[in-house]
């Protein structure tokens, strides 16, 4: 993510996005009006222009889901019945299959770019000041959960950090660990004690600098930064909860 905040998406207060991922989420996925698709795909594109993401880093994230797509595409076809389009070991597949596996498909796709984008233009620290402002009637209660949740972000990019050197010092030794799918997967076996071991030793120094320290996550205590809702934010609710009551009422 850029580190320069002057795209429309970046300047967004983090719960703007949040409910508004939630609302164009839900009118994607429980809508079944082929018109959601294209207001999504709109959306999504209009999101692009708006943030430091180019369409090219945006659309490799299609391969990660190909074959699931494909899948249900195939599921899809060969279980709603309907017109038959083909006949395939006694199996018919059927127009209205292929339509609903198609339309499931863009949902899902159209679902992981905008979940994409939320991600790519949000850092850890403004979702969990955002989590956190959401939730502030319950501060108190969620004070622990939210803890647990910073300190279980942070604690992916140190996991992914330990694999690639442990990858590394396989490689330098002489291992081959990436010819085919079958070596990698028993590198990944392999390597997943250390890697569990190396995460309990880092939790369990953390653990204690904190008790050291004599931290109390149920304390009150006010915000490092103090989140505010502008005008553009509540303008860009507004435009989206009267898209979803429209979309509701046409369908």
């Amino acid at each position: 993510m850029s580190d320069e905040r002057n795209t429309f998406l970046q300047l967004l207060d983090p719960r703007t996005k949040f409910f508004a991922l939630i609302l164009v989420g839900a009118q994607t996925f429980f809508l079944r009006s082929p018109w959601i698709i294209v207001f999504t795909a709109i959306v999504v594109v209009i999101g692009v222009v708006a943030s430091p993401i180019t369409a090219r880093m945006l659309f490799k994230q299609i391969p990660r889901v190909f074959w699931f797509v494909l899948f249900i595409t195939i599921v899809n076809t060969f279980a709603v019945s309907g017109k038959v389009l083909f006949d395939f070991w006694g199996m018919y597949g059927t127009y209205e299959g292929l339509r609903e596996g198609l339309l499931l498909s863009a949902r899902i796709v159209l679902l992981l770019l905008l979940s994409y984008l939320f991600v790519q233009t949000t850092s850890i620290t403004e979702m969990l000041d955002g989590t956190e402002a959401m939730l502030s009637p319950f501060r108190r209660r969620i004070g622990t959960g939210t803890l647990l949740l910073s300190l279980t972000l942070n604690f992916v990019p140190l996991i992914i950090q330990s694999a690639q050197r442990i990858k590394a010092a396989q490689i330098a030794r002489g291992a081959d660990v990436d010819s085919s799918f079958l070596r990698q997967v028993r590198f990944a076996s392999a390597a997943a004690l250390p890697l569990f071991v190396s995460a309990f030793r880092s939790s369990q120094h953390l653990a204690e600098a904190m008790e050291a320290r004599c931290y109390d996550a149920t304390a009150n205590r006010t915000p490092f930064s103090k989140l505010k809702m502008n005008l553009h934010d509540w303008a860009t609710l507004l435009f989206l909860l009267l898209l979803f009551v429209a979309f509701m009422c046409l369908q």
